[in-house]
């Protein structure tokens, strides 16, 4: 079972995305139900398997991380236990913040209480967080922890910090640019329990997923063992 927190996208664009990876009609063309026969039949299935799944979505806005963590245990303890906790964004997670708190300590607290929800729990948190802008400015566009936005204490808390770039936005040289089209690059900049290190992706933009890479795809122009 999973409890999942959507902050930004209602639980209505959830379900297109969840299709969207499971039949590859994209979400544009659910939005204006233009399926073809085919897709509207597959389409259909997939509503019916999705239904099925252990997936609790919470998408309701102002959730502070102590309401994040009430529904979490007793979600849990409706269903034995959960396996994964999702919260997508952490940032927008809103803050009890004390008088004289700043918005860096206010984002610590909700940082730490997620932590403790893991620990809670017993089970993983995932938290989704922005990137401060002057990334965008910056020359070489490989994210660093010091990029995460509002607060220092979201690197200090996570045992695991993942960020995903996608190298076709950002390169210039026109045949790198080629050779990264449909990748998308892991960097593991933080890892409590191991070393940390790169992984290229396939990135699928119609049903907005990663995946191995297909052998086609592998060793083109270094992508695979380039660590910039």
């Amino acid at each position: 079972p999973v409890a999942y927190f959507s902050l930004e996208m209602r639980r209505a664009e959830l379900a297109q995305r969840l299709i969207a990876m499971r039949t590859g009609v994209g979400a544009q063309t659910q939005r204006q139900h233009r399926y073809t026969d085919t897709e509207l039949e597959a389409a259909i299935a997939a509503i019916g398997q999705i239904a099925e799944l252990p997936i609790a979505v919470h998408d309701q806005r102002g959730l502070t991380v102590e309401d994040v963590r009430a529904r979490t245990l007793r979600h849990a303890q409706a269903v034995g236990g959960v396996a994964l906790v999702v919260v997508d964004y952490l940032t927008l997670i809103t803050a009890e913040q004390a008088r004289g708190t700043n918005r860096a300590q206010a984002v610590g607290e909700i940082s730490r209480g997620l932590k403790r929800l893991a620990g809670d729990a017993d089970a993983p948190v995932l938290a989704l967080a922005q990137l401060n802008r002057q990334l965008d400015g910056r020359t070489g566009w490989r994210p660093t922890l010091s990029d995460l936005k509002e607060s220092g204490d979201i690197e200090a808390d996570a045992d695991q910090v993942v960020f995903i770039v996608r190298p076709e936005l950002f390169e210039t040289d026109p045949q790198r640019q080629a050779a990264a089209r449909g990748l998308a690059k892991l960097y593991v900049e933080k890892n409590r329990h191991g070393p940390p290190g790169l992984a290229v992706v396939q990135f699928d933009g119609v049903r907005t997923t990663l995946r191995d890479l297909a052998p086609r795809w592998r060793d083109v122009h270094g992508y695979e063992h380039d660590d910039n």
